[in-house]
Formats: structure tokens, sequence, C-alpha cells
């Protein structure tokens, strides 16, 4: 990841709320605080996965409901509900875990 990783927060944020036009993916939400939930955990991915490839925009609800199924995958649970799954996570936004870790080698390249 880039030395400043303010900044690389901030470009992560921009470029996956700009993709999902400032939307919730999940409840469709507008005009709420959003935040840029990694889609597969920043220590998995190559440079910490800061590309809009492994985001996705979710309101503040949205994000702890995402956040506890992680913790469930984690423990061999499975969540309550399929959208929370992070195959799903990818397809709402037209990526792959694939094009995430592409995107994030080629973002580790360009610092």
């Amino acid at each position: 990841m880039a030395k400043d990783k303010k900044e690389v927060r901030k470009r992560f944020r921009e470029a996956t709320f700009g993709r999902d036009g400032y939307q919730c993916q999940l409840c469709g939400a507008k005009g709420v605080e959003l935040d840029a939930h990694h889609i597969t955990n920043r220590k998995q991915m190559p440079s910490g996965g800061y590309v809009a490839a492994n985001g996705v925009t979710v309101c503040l609800p949205c994000h702890e409901r995402v956040e506890a199924a992680w913790h469930r995958y984690d423990s061999g649970e499975l969540p309550e509900a399929a959208l929370l799954h992070p195959v799903h996570l990818y397809e709402l936004v037209g990526s792959s875990y694939i094009q995430a870790v592409k995107a994030s080698r080629e973002e580790l390249g360009n610092e």
C-alpha cells in the first residue's frame, strides 16, 4: 500500500462510491452516511485490496450486517442472507475475487 494510508483510503472510498452512484448496494439507501466495505479482507489481498474492484458501497446498518456475516464465515457458519456472501457482493458491483486481486496487484506496481 502507498505510504499515505489516508490518501489510499480516500481514493478507495471515492472510486467505490462513484462507481456505485453514492448508493448502498444492499438496501438502496441514498443521502445517508456510507462506507466502502472491502469484499475480501484487506489482509488477504495484495496492497490491502484498496481498489474499487474489491469494494462495495454500503450504508452503516448494512455494513454492520456484512461485517457480522464475515465473522460467521470465519467460524464456519453460514450467513442468514445469501446476499451478504462475498461472491454475491462481487456480482453486485460487476467484479470478482480474481479481478480484485488483479487490480490490487496493479496498484502495487503503481506505487
